[in-house]
């Protein structure tokens, strides 16, 4: 009998380009993997042994890019074939909720579902996506009907839903520069940390003892466990039968509630004498190294082009461990992928002030710890999304912006192309006189922009008949610019932005004074206006 992993179904998507590997179990002594092409004929064929365990992992030549394949996996008199296999570029995006977020709750995803009618049919069997299935513990499959998961996507409109927004917009603009599909595997689950996604001695190893003490000290707590397999069973929020369907997220996804209506929300939540929302059980998601093995595991050692990274909300209590975890995250991947040299894209945190009791008062220190990792990791890169968040929102409502960015990324570093992707970043500071003068990096045609409204637009908030006077009002270019600024000491800061350079001066009791320190967009909400001539917007920063 064969067993592939999920992964290996219809309309599945190769990686082109590289040796690709195809694995599972079989009862058999030998296994031949044949890719044939859509005449029948043989592209590439390979034997290989069945280790005694019963797994095997077979290997095929580079492949170039292409529709119309078929994969046949043969153990003795038993043939297994795979239809409407594509090969092309394929990415691996995992994380938490917003990289979760499927295009069914995208502010744009009525324009788009609307433009599948202009896209050819090779366009549309370009763009191809696979929503792992959310399954925090062995066996969770026979509990809840998760079908609607694990199905291999194209751009048609009863599927469309499904794809994650951010992996969407990044795929569309991949499959349009390149002129080769494009595919990408959904790995995520809102709310989780970091820790999730590695084992227990990874996290040791990157010093990260104190989330396994947390947990442990946590499931003390639970009395009962089948009671609280029970309640974990019965709560609609620890499962989506089918992800774009209506369900308890949809309303908190979009079109998203006021101040006063979380408030509200608040209230009729469950919560320990000390606020807290209750131990984190050995089903939840949550749990430390748990979704490593019940998630991400199965996909390996899929072969892929890269890893797409949207992730930190939910480590900001721990964000001074954020980059060694993100480094050691990054490592370990690679190494169980079966290539150290996999590109990783990431993205920063969005802006951010308040939704349903989390305020945004540490990501200052989360994003710092991933630009940290970007930085002493190879083959990293992170997106500057300073420009799309949304002040009473965790989740902003239009991804296209980290999606593109993330695209942009991957066209520059990883395939070559000479486009625009970095974010200006602050490489020094000097003064001039008491006026400091900050430079950058990637900051050609630096220049002020309006602040955008990253939330839903009037017309987009009257297709859901909501309105949220909560959204605080934009200041005027300059004025933001100042607000942007913090300085020690405080005083009256005057800015403007002067031959790809940021001039800052501040006065305290009317006298100019050279600050000691000096921060841009170092909160957890703001609206940064400072772009490059690309549109870029600059990285926060601190001197």
């Amino acid at each position: 009998m064969i067993q592939l992993p999920l992964v290996f179904s219809d309309h599945m998507m190769l990686q082109c380009g590289k040796p690709v590997r195809v694995f599972g179990k079989a009862s058999a002594d030998a296994v031949c993997v044949t890719l044939l092409n859509a005449e029948g004929e043989t592209e590439a064929l390979t034997r290989v042994p069945i280790a005694e365990d019963g797994s095997f992992e077979a290997v095929l030549p580079p492949l170039k890019p292409g529709l119309d394949k078929t994969l046949v996996i043969t153990v003795g008199g038993e043939t297994l074939s795979i239809t409407d296999v594509a090969i092309g570029e394929v990415w691996l995006a995992s994380g938490q909720s917003n990289m979760e977020y499927l295009m069914n709750s995208d502010a744009e995803m009525p324009s788009e579902r609307d433009g599948l009618a202009f896209l050819s049919e090779t366009a549309r069997r370009s763009v191809r996506f696979f929503d792992f299935p959310e399954i925090s513990f062995p066996g969770m499959e026979a509990y809840f009907d998760l079908s609607n998961f694990g199905k291999w996507r194209c751009l048609e409109e009863a599927d469309i839903p499904y794809f994650s927004a951010v992996s969407y917009y990044f795929e569309r603009r991949l499959q349009k520069d390149l002129d080769c599909p494009v595919g990408v595997i959904g790995c995520n689950w809102g709310g989780t940390s970091s820790v999730c996604w590695i084992p227990e001695e990874t996290i040791r190893k990157a010093g990260g003892e104190m989330w396994l003490t947390e947990y442990k000290e946590g499931l003390k707590a639970i009395k009962d466990p089948e009671a609280d397999k029970e309640a974990f069973l019965n709560n609609p929020m620890n499962v989506l039968s089918d992800p774009a369907s209506q369900s308890p997220m949809d309303a908190i996804l979009l079109p998203g509630f006021s101040r006063k209506r979380q408030e509200e929300m608040l209230q009729a939540f469950p919560r320990s004498e000390d606020g807290s929302i209750g131990p984190i059980g050995p089903l939840h998601p949550w749990r430390p190294a748990g979704l490593y093995e019940t998630m991400l595991k199965p996909l390996m050692p899929y072969t892929l082009k890269g890893f797409l990274w949207y992730q930190g909300c939910s480590d900001v209590s721990y964000a001074d461990l954020h980059a060694k975890l993100l480094h050691a995250l990054i490592g370990k991947w690679r190494k169980d992928f079966k290539d150290n040299d996999l590109p990783f894209l990431l993205v920063q945190l969005a802006p951010f002030g308040w939704w349903l009791g989390n305020s945004g008062e540490n990501y200052p220190a989360v994003r710092q710890a991933q630009e940290e990792a970007a930085d002493c990791t190879e083959n990293t890169w992170l997106a500057s999304i300073g420009d799309a968040g949304m002040y009473y929102d965790i989740h902003p409502k239009h991804k296209r912006k980290p999606g593109e960015r993330l695209a942009l990324l991957a066209l520059k570093h990883v395939y070559g192309l000479e486009v625009p992707a970095d974010a200006p970043r602050a490489s020094s500071v000097t003064f001039d006189g008491d006026t400091a003068v900050i430079h950058f990096q990637n900051g050609d045609g630096l220049h002020l922009e309006d602040p955008e409204n990253a939330g839903l637009t009037d017309k987009e908030a009257a297709r859901f008949g909501f309105s949220d006077p909560d959204v605080p009002e934009s200041l005027p270019a300059s004025e933001n610019l100042n607000a942007l600024i913090r300085t020690v000491p405080e005083g009256c800061v005057q800015a403007e932005v002067l031959n790809g350079t940021l001039r800052v001066r501040l006065t305290v009791n009317g006298r100019p004074v050279r600050p000691e320190q000096l921060s841009f967009a170092w909160t957890g909400w703001y609206e940064i206006n400072l772009k490059n001539e690309a549109g870029l917007p600059a990285y926060p920063f601190r001197f």
